[in-house]
Order: C-alpha cells, then sequence, then structure tokens
C-alpha cells in the first residue's frame, strides 16, 4: 500500500511540475507614468486577490475588457449594466444573481427613492453587492443613464487569473476575457506600483462558477496569502502543528492508573494546482510523531513516525456545460453541520447547479488505511442545498451505508440540515431518522440537534449566548440499543460565535446523539478580532437506562438504571490574530452522574494546538 501512495505521488507531481512550462506568466515591463498620473502596467502584473475594475461589452456571459484598473483592496462586488432579469426579490446584472438585503437602498437617476416593483428589465443601473453565504446579495441600487458605448463595468476581487489565455474572473462571478494590448492601470491611492519582482502571490480559487458548494480545501486551514507560487499553475504550504493532550480518569475510577499523556508532532505538505479554469487537483500529505508519556493502555514504545494521504483529489467544473463539476479522489467531506458527514473519503462526487438549488451525488469509502469500524463500507449520498429564504441554508439528504467488516452495515439515514438568521438570531437545526440493519438486527429511530445564538455586536467584546438541545431515540430491545444513531463519519463540530472549532457536545465526553439528550448553555466573547473565548454547559440524560454510550471518550459503562448520565463544563480558547500562527486551548471537566453509581470520580481533559501555516 505505501508503494502505491508513494508512486502516486511522485507521478502526480512530475506530470503537474511538468506542465509549469506552458503556464509561466510573460516577463514583466518596468511601469511606466502615464499623462493622467496613473502607471500603465502590462497584463502579467495581474494577480489573484487584487481589486480591480474592470471596463468593456458584455458578450455571451463574458465580459471583453478594453480597459483594466487596479484598484484598493475591497472584497465587495459592484456591477454596471443592464438588468437583465427580475425575480423573487432580486436582480440579474452583468450574469450575476444578486437578491435584495433587508435594508437594501433603492434609487433613481435623481437620487429619489425608487420601490422594487418600478424597475424594468433593461434598466441601467449600479449595484453594490456583498457576499453572504457563499451567495451575493445587494445592499444599494442605483438606476443610471445608460451610457452611449453601453460599456459595462465590474469592480471586485480576482479569484482566477489565466495570463497566457487572457482569462480572469472577478468574485468567483464574473468571466472576463483581455487581450495583451488592453491598458492596465495601476490606481490605489497612496501606494506605489510594484515592480515586477514585487508582484503579490495569488491565491486559491474558491469554486466553480455558480457551484457555491465546491469546497477546495478545509475552512479551518488559513494559509497565509503570500505562498510559494511556481508559474501560474503550482502553490505549495501546508502547516507545522504541535499539540499536547492530557486526559485523567475517563474510566471515573481514581484506582485505576490509566490517564494519558502525549505529544504529538506534524506538518502538512499541500500542493495546489490550477492547471485551468476547468481543473484543478489538490494533494495534502500529513507527516506525524507521537511521544506518548504514558498511556491508559500503558504502552510507550507505541512511539512512531507515520505519514498518510490524507486528500489527492481533481475537480473538473463547468465541464462540459456550465453548472456541472465533478471532483474524484480521497477529500475533505462535509455535509450540513458535520452532524451528518466529516471525513476525508476516497469518493466520486457529481455536483449539478440547478439555479434555485445545487444536488450533490456521491459514492465513497475509505479505501487506504481505514478505521476497523468503516473498513469495507460503502457510503451512497444524494443531497440538495437550497434557499428557499434569505440567509436560511438548507441540505436535504439521504445516505445509505452498506458493507464493513467490524459491522455489517445496511443503514439509510435521511433528515435536513439547516441555518440560518431570524433577525437577530442565529440558528442550527439538524434533523434526522434511521433505519435498516446492523448485523441483521433491525435498528431504527431518529434524532434532532437544534442551537440558537445572540450576539451583543454593539457591547464591548461583542459578548455572544448560546444555547442547544440534541435528542436521540433509545430502542425497544432489552439493551436499548436498536434505536436512532448518527451517521458514524460525523463530527459534532463547530464555532457558533468564536473563531476555533469545538465539539459543542463536549470535548470530553464527545457523546454520539444515540438515546441520549444533551443540554448546553455557553457564552462566548472576542478578546481581539480574531481571538475568542467561550465557555459552555453540558448536562447529559439517557433517554431510557442502559448500559451503554455510543461512541463517547468516556472508559466506563453506566450501570443501565438510572438516566443521570452527569454534566460537563468546557473552556475554548482560539488565537488567531498572530497570523501565520494559530493557537487553540481546551480544558474540560465532567462530573459523573447517579448512573455512574457512588464510587464514580471527576474526569478532566486538557489541550494545547499550535499550528504555524506555510
Amino acid at each position: 500500500m505505501g508503494r502505491v501512495k508513494s508512486s502516486l505521488v511522485i507521478v502526480t507531481l512530475g506530470l503537474s511540475l511538468g506542465a509549469c512550462a506552458p503556464f509561466l506568466p510573460p516577463e514583466l515591463p518596468p511601469p511606466s507614468k502615464r499623462e493622467d498620473g496613473k502607471t500603465l502596467l502590462g497584463g502579467g502584473y495581474l494577480r489573484r486577490k487584487m481589486t480591480v475594475e474592470v471596463e468593456g461589452r458584455l458578450q455571451d456571459g463574458l465580459v471583453l475588457a478594453t480597459r483594466i484598473e487596479v484598484e484598493e483592496p475591497d472584497d465587495d462586488l459592484t456591477l454596471k449594466g443592464s438588468v437583465a432579469e427580475i425575480s423573487d426579490g432580486g436582480v440579474v446584472v452583468n450574469g450575476v444573481r444578486a437578491r435584495m438585503t433587508r435594508d437594501a437602498r433603492l434609487l433613481d437617476a435623481t437620487g429619489q427613492a425608487l420601490a422594487f416593483t418600478d424597475l424594468e428589465v433593461g434598466d441601467w443601473v449600479k449595484l453594490e453587492c456583498v457576499e453572504r453565504d457563499d451567495a451575493w446579495s445587494f445592499r444599494k441600487l442605483e438606476r443610471r443613464q445608460r451610457p452611449e458605448d453601453g460599456t459595462v463595468e465590474i469592480q471586485g476581487v480576482v479569484t482566477f487569473i489565466r495570463h497566457g489565455d487572457g482569462e480572469l474572473r472577478i468574485g468567483d462571478a464574473v468571466d472576463v476575457r483581455f487581450d495583451g494590448d488592453v491598458p492596465v492601470l495601476w490606481d490605489v491611492e497612496g501606494e506605489v506600483a510594484p515592480l515586477p519582482q514585487e508582484v503579490g502571490a495569488r491565491v486559491v480559487q474558491r469554486g466553480a462558477k455558480g457551484l457555491r458548494r465546491v469546497r477546495r480545501r478545509d475552512d479551518d486551514d488559513r494559509r497565509p496569502d503570500d505562498q510559494l507560487v511556481i508559474g501560474e499553475v503550482l502553490t505549495i504550504g501546508g502547516e507545522l502543528q504541535y499539540e499536547l493532550e492530557a486526559r485523567e480518569n475517563h474510566d471515573l475510577r481514581d484506582f485505576r492508573d490509566r490517564d494519558r499523556l502525549i505529544h504529538s508532532f506534524a506538518s502538512k505538505l499541500e500542493f495546489s494546482f490550477d492547471l485551468s479554469r476547468h481543473l484543478f487537483a489538490f494533494t495534502q500529505i500529513r507527516f506525524g510523531q507521537d511521544i506518548i508519556h504514558y498511556d491508559e493502555r500503558d504502552d510507550p514504545d507505541e512511539d512512531q513516525f507515520d505519514w498518510k494521504m490524507n486528500e489527492t483529489y481533481f475537480l473538473l467544473q463547468d465541464l462540459p456545460v456550465e453548472g456541472l463539476a465533478f471532483q474524484a479522489g480521497r477529500q475533505d467531506v462535509d455535509y450540513g453541520r458535520e452532524w451528518v458527514v466529516d471525513e476525508n473519503l476516497d469518493a466520486a462526487r457529481l455536483y449539478v447547479n440547478l439555479d434555485a438549488a445545487v444536488l450533490d451525488l456521491s459514492v465513497s469509502q475509505i479505501i487506504f488505511d481505514p478505521s476497523r469500524a468503516q473498513d469495507g463500507v460503502t457510503n451512497y449520498f444524494a443531497g440538495l442545498y437550497s434557499e428557499a429564504l434569505e440567509d436560511q441554508d438548507i441540505l436535504t439528504y439521504l445516505l445509505y451505508r452498506e458493507g464493513g467488516e467490524l459491522v455489517d452495515l445496511s443503514r439509510f439515514h435521511v433528515g435536513v440540515s439547516a441555518e440560518g438568521e431570524l433577525a437577530d438570531l442565529e440558528y442550527w437545526l439538524d434533523v434526522g431518522a434511521v433505519f435498516g440493519e446492523e448485523d441483521g438486527e433491525d435498528v431504527s429511530g431518529f434524532g434532532f440537534d437544534v442551537a440558537a445564538m445572540y450576539t451583543f455586536e454593539s457591547a464591548p467584546l461583542s459578548p455572544y449566548v448560546y444555547a442547544g438541545f440534541a435528542y436521540g431515540s433509545a430502542g425497544d430491545g432489552p439493551d436499548r440499543g436498536d434505536g436512532f444513531r448518527q451517521t458514524g463519519i460525523n463530527d459534532n463540530n463547530d464555532k457558533f460565535g468564536g473563531v476555533t472549532s469545538f465539539r459543542y457536545l463536549g470535548e470530553l465526553v464527545r457523546p454520539e446523539v444515540s438515546n441520549l439528550t444533551v443540554y448546553t448553555a455557553g457564552v462566548g466573547i472576542r478578546l481581539g478580532e480574531e481571538t475568542s473565548l467561550d465557555l459552555l454547559f453540558h448536562h447529559y440524560r439517557q433517554v431510557e437506562p442502559a448500559p451503554f454510550l455510543r461512541n463517547t471518550r468516556l472508559r466506563f459503562a453506566p450501570d443501565g438504571e438510572s438516566r443521570d448520565i452527569g454534566n460537563g463544563i468546557d473552556l475554548v480558547v482560539g488565537i488567531e490574530d498572530f497570523e501565520p500562527v494559530e493557537v487553540e486551548v481546551v480544558l474540560s471537566y465532567f462530573h459523573p452522574g447517579a448512573a455512574f453509581g457512588p464510587e464514580a470520580t471527576d474526569a478532566w481533559f486538557a489541550a494545547v494546538e499550535i499550528e504555524w501555516n506555510f
């Protein structure tokens, strides 16, 4: 197996590095001043993450540029053009569909208020758009006089560029073509145009046009903008990581010496290949070393260096038609709020943009280095992402899992995963049902996990409070084990209002929602722009007394007579203000309930993780 993976890495890198030569940017001439005081650049100066203003004409869904100016950094998208479509509180301008925000301002050519119903197809407008939940919304619309030459304008961030073909994309929304003789001007107030060797590195584009659900890398991986770039094809980066993890008394018995203290050192090396607007490939290799000071299994000889292929896949997008994407290989698969799926899977996935929704179909396994629980299990997934209402994101899904070496599965999971905003509240909701068989025994049940958060944005430290309730039904069998269970490839991980993800059902207990209710209340503050502190309380009770807890870090089973599992407290600190360094500190405490008997004693968990991104 190791030889196969090594060969795959070598072949992939060899082919991709060999492909770099045809895509090198042109040699850059020095900038020159124009009479109007603006600096004239060549097209080779354009890079990803630059903010540009493009003038041109619209043709077959593309903008043919006649002039490009580099502007001051701005994440918003501004469009000037003709309204091509009006529907459902939104408009289409220059090929971009944008919905109206609740506080949007609409003005006519004289600056007076304009009713949305007075807009007409063909009106010439200026649209100021912001990105919300990976979609565009407009907060200001001005009806204007149509220019005599019909020149459209787009201002936004460059997310894709191919100098050799004269292609770029603005805001993952508008495709632009530019010839070598199109003037490119530097118009950043107070900053001198860069010299050829100072031109900044690009960033990885975020997704296929119209396919907002296509994820190229983990959202928690905060790589710097100045990664190593070879030509316009290969970006090399990754992270170095140190983690300290300590577990004390997870068996809830002081007289048993089964505590744990482990230091882990790891590095991730990533290769991103932007081979064209339609083809992207990614590889992430992890190298790790664990140093076990002591372990509940008391086996310090297990210290070892290992490596594995976390991800290696390719993505074809907008081929053979716009709105279609295919992704194959080992990839980070997230469905819903990680209550459904969060796992690195060897998968083939098809995305179809249906305008009002995105269809996501996949078949997956863990072929390389599976755990016993996942060995031989095949997953079939069908999901539909939609936004029926503004700021409401809904996934409806069906997951079928079959086979397996440890447990023979024939199990269906169906449900809805939703999140959004209602006035000043943010909410998360997962509802699911399971039915089928495990080793020939029937299983069925239902469960849900709901949470809501309110943020006091105007108060010092921007405090936020949240509460959640999770429920998984019990079975009818003698041990209640044939009821609801989650998918088995879930993670129960989220950020709420902070900057770092954590196990929101308890960092120490980490239970699966099966024959269990979990009450959660929490409060958090922002100690800096990218530094947060969360304090959470959890109360655990079984739905019916049973002598098991499914998939938990506790190493002692309840007695099956009392429903009271116990209480937990978590303190989570995330620090991301000092790029490229990230720090996470977790301290967790569990007080066992009556279900563990009168001799049960408290348990602790602590972890410190430091990452340096490059």
